[in-house]
Order: C-alpha cells, then structure tokens, then sequence
C-alpha cells in the first residue's frame, strides 16, 4: 500500500515512525539507537536513511554530544507524509475487522496480544 500510494517503502516507514515515537521532543535520534529499534543490518539503515535524505522525510543535525556524528531527525515533509499513511493503516484495519462487533474485535486484539507478548 505505501510503496505505491507514497513512494516510500514499509522499511522507510518503520524508520519515519521510530523517529516520530521514540525519538526525543523533536523526532531526533542517533542512527545507532534507531538501528536497534529496527530489524534489519546498519548497511540496509544505511540505505534507508539515504533515501529518506533524498526525498526530504529526514534531515541529519549536528550531535552537540560528540562532534563526529549526525543525528537523524524527523522533518516536517516527513511528519506530514508519516501522519497520512498511518491514518491509512487505521483506515485499513477498521474496514478489515469491520466485519467483527466491538466485543469481537477486543476479545480478537487480546488474544492476539497474548500470542505475542512471550515471542
């Protein structure tokens, strides 16, 4: 869905939403603490943080805590495409579950989560 309404990868996207909720008040993290937010190798962060550069969804900013590094940063170009494409998933998710009555979908999502939360 967001490849080809978006341009931009699912890949991209995680990175974008990492900034946004685990980064700092201004969406800033280091690349090192983004890449182990993530699952894939520094080289495909790498990359990834290239392209997203490229299209102007981040910007890197100057680490005051030590001068040899950049931080990356959320940009506002890069919020704004974020914020569209999650209100799509959400959009996505009620009309797949829409079948399901309230009660339905919450007794779905917890055992969901308790499938998940011991992997």
């Amino acid at each position: 869905m967001h490849e080809s309404k978006y341009s931009i990868s699912n890949a991209q996207l995680d990175v974008l939403s990492s900034l946004k909720l685990v980064g700092d008040e201004n969406y800033i993290l280091s690349p090192t603490k983004l890449y182990s937010t993530m699952v894939f190798s520094s080289g495909g962060m790498t990359k990834v943080l290239k392209k997203l550069e490229e299209k102007e969804y981040i910007t890197r900013v100057d680490n005051e805590n030590d001068k040899r590094s950049k931080l990356v940063q959320l940009s506002k170009k890069g919020e704004i495409l974020l914020n569209k494409a999650l209100k799509d998933v959400v959009d996505l998710e009620k009309d797949f579950f829409s079948p399901l009555n309230e009660k339905e979908q919450k007794t779905l999502k917890e055992l969901i989560y308790k499938v998940l939360k011991d992997k």
